[in-house]
């Protein structure tokens, strides 16, 4: 790869008259008469440059860059990135083709590979989206004017920094995504790495880390700690259709795809020198086993059919060979499914779950209750005496023993070391895999059965312990239970919550989903304390509290709202107390107070059994979906909360004054409930406003 011209030119002497002609065009408003000074120098460079090499395969002037010819399946797709072909466009597709090219050669402080330039560049859409959207390097027309990189200020990139920073992907993920912002800074600095008028002017981290851009309150001492910010939970708009398409697979199609592996894989393929499974075949596998064609294919999901085969030399002589690439993809996609209802049910991380081990899941009798299972994981801490892992039994459903079973009877051929998880592309007539499956496998397939399934969300496996940690703290109060009740086979609510308060890995991850949330509260509950503006049983407690507990003495305004919002940071922290938010208020409770709330009376009893001591024990964690508001001493209302009560108070009373028309308003218990949440809460809202 040839790389080595100068990329100096004389665009790097032209940052003074054209730089203050481009300002006056913008300030006036004249974007048709704006410089073509820029437009020259960028023509000028593709001249210069459009022959050279970047590849065996591509040169310089090209938009698409083919590294297939170095042993690479990447393609770099310039005008795909920028998501246009216009020539408006021709600006932000010279900048990042110039970057690249400083980046695969010399001019890089550190030479990069084709891999990773395809990697930087594959996952900035969103950044360059976003440089587009601010019309820096996009112009309106051809020749018209376009916004500087130099004109952005430092912090301007929060925006982006900040939706990046706090998505749910993973660290490397988020990584990848902005680090062509990295890479442009640091050949912005660089002497005669990039024409001055396509360099940064200052770094757009500001020296931070990526981790510091959240979008949270902007009280900046109080951001989240790294160590519980985390994984984010898969939306539930995404969980739901996930659980439900890997429960559906394995509930429909576990029997007959392990009826049809046995017989076609362990029956004939591992004892023939090749993979072919001839008609005449398995018609004497069939018999030996007692089993028909019919019963072998009755089930599936694909067509079981033969295709005729003869050799072009004997046209005459053919056999029908069974046709098993539709029945290759079924088998893999429900070994996706069986893992991923693995993780959802369990909260596993990826090295424990890769490595389970064959009968790792027993139905346990001892307690007397049919469908009762345990699971036994192996849990790596972080401390030095479980570094070789701690071994523990967890209860899981059986929707869980399911799926293990699905994963040792379809694993057979290529298992090693009695793991539980196999690859589900290798030799099974070659002993080249060892071991425990890779992460990146693991995270391949989750992905993978995201998008067989038409999911618009690539989850990754650490996902899945904090979407069932903290289903009772998502947005949506009908999702969450549904999810967890489908993922469990229960209609009890107080049956799933057993399971999982008796998971340590759930419990574990429940207190960093509850510590997140509390954190992301207490910014407001300190500004409302400071004003005076807080509610509720819980709300005027801490009232209380400032004006006897010591540490508020003699302090007021800025001071006091920060003092007590650091309180409430150390005590959620601590675990002593959290903060969540349900929709009629905030809920402050204790998570090791075992009295029984009034949102978890709510929750139906249903086939209640002895496994319960108490029929609505929640271990001290509340019902969010539930939330009964002020009736409840738990509860905390601010003056940020009282907007959507406001909104509620004017449709109740119009419901009253009988402003509303609807069937509805006819209803006696409606009505009696609007008198009530009137009378309840105007003294609440008047004292908070």
């Amino acid at each position: 790869m040839s790389t080595k011209t100068n990329i100096t030119t004389r665009a790097n002497i032209s940052s003074g008259a054209n730089n203050s002609s481009s300002h006056s065009a913008h300030s006036n408003g004249n974007f048709d008469s704006a410089p073509v000074d820029y437009w020259e120098l960028l023509n000028d460079e593709l001249e210069r440059l459009k022959n050279t090499s970047v590849s065996q395969a591509s040169f310089f002037w090209q938009n698409t860059w083919d590294f297939r010819k170095e042993g690479l399946g990447y393609l770099i797709n310039f005008e795909s990135i920028v998501g246009s072909s216009a020539r408006t466009h021709f600006p932000l597709v010279m900048v990042l083709k110039l970057i690249a090219f400083c980046l695969l050669g010399r001019h890089a402080i550190t030479e990069r590979s084709p891999r990773t330039v395809y990697n930087i560049f594959s996952s900035a859409k969103e950044v360059v989206a976003w440089l587009g959207e601010h019309g820096c390097l996009v112009a309106q027309h051809d020749g018209g004017y376009f916004k500087l990189p130099r004109e952005l200020a430092q912090d301007q990139f929060q925006d982006v920094l900040n939706a990046i920073s706090s998505s749910g992907f993973h660290d490397n993920t988020k990584w990848d995504k902005v680090r062509l912002l990295s890479e442009w800074w640091k050949l912005s600095i660089g002497d005669g790495l990039l024409p001055s008028f396509l360099r940064l002017a200052s770094d757009p981290f500001d020296g931070k880390r990526l981790v510091d851009f959240k979008d949270f309150e902007p009280d900046e001492e109080l951001a989240l700690p790294e160590d519980v910010s985390g994984w984010q939970a898969i939306p539930l708009e995404y969980a739901f259709p996930i659980a439900n398409a890997a429960l559906e697979y394995v509930e429909k199609y576990s029997a007959p795809l392990i009826q049809f592996y046995q017989v076609i894989y362990e029956g004939i393929v591992q004892h023939n020198s090749g993979s072919i499974v001839t008609k005449g075949r398995l018609e004497k596998t069939c018999v030996a086993r007692g089993i028909s064609f019919e019963e072998l294919s009755h089930g599936l999901p694909f067509k079981f059919e033969f295709s005729r085969y003869a050799a072009p030399s004997y046209p005459d002589k053919f056999t029908y060979r069974l046709d098993r690439k539709d029945a290759e993809r079924s088998l893999s996609h429900i070994k996706r499914a069986a893992i991923t209802i693995i993780l959802f049910t369990t909260g596993m991380r990826s090295w424990e779950i890769r490595n389970l081990r064959v009968g790792c899941c027993v139905p346990d009798l001892t307690m007397g209750v049919e469908d009762f299972y345990r699971l036994t994981v192996t849990v790596r801490k972080t401390s030095r005496e479980y570094e070789q892992g701690q071994v523990i039994s967890i209860p899981v459903p059986k929707t869980t023993y399911q799926a293990v079973k699905v994963l040792e009877a379809l694993g057979t051929l290529k298992r090693r070391e009695d793991y539980l998880l196999t690859p589900l592309q290798s030799n099974e007539k070659s002993d080249h895999v060892s071991g425990q499956l890779n992460t990146q496998s693991l995270v391949n397939y989750v992905k993978a059965f995201a998008r067989d399934i038409g999911v618009d969300y690539e989850p990754h496996p650490h996902q899945f312990r904090k979407t069932i940690a903290g289903w009772f703290v998502m947005n949506s109060p009908v999702l969450g239970p549904l999810l967890v009740m489908r993922l469990f086979s229960h209609r009890s609510m107080n049956m799933t919550e057993m399971y999982l308060r008796n998971n340590p890995l759930i419990v574990e991850a429940r207190q960093e989903v509850l510590v997140e949330q509390s954190l992301k509260i207490v910014n407001s509950i300190g500004r409302s304390a400071q004003d005076g503006k807080l509610a509720g049983g819980a709300g005027e407690r801490l009232k209380s509290g400032i004006q006897q507990d010591p540490i508020f003495e003699g302090i007021t305004g800025d001071e006091l709202g920060a003092t007590m919002r650091e309180y409430l940071r150390e005590r959620a922290m601590h675990g002593s107390m959290h903060f969540l938010l349900t929709p009629l208020s905030i809920c402050a409770f204790d998570p090791n107070d075992e009295t029984e709330k009034p949102c978890v009376n709510l929750i139906p009893a249903i086939q209640l059994d002895e496994i319960t001591a108490s029929p609505h024990h929640a271990g001290g964690l509340p019902f969010v979906s539930k939330c009964v508001g002020a009736k409840c001493d738990h509860c905390l209302i601010t003056q940020f909360e009282s907007q959507a009560l406001e909104q509620s108070m004017g449709f109740y009373k119009s419901l009253i004054a009988g402003a509303i028309d609807e069937d509805y308003a006819q209803n006696l218990h409606i009505m009696a409930s609007a008198r009530e949440f009137v009378e309840l809460y105007t003294p609440i809202l008047e004292s908070v406003k």
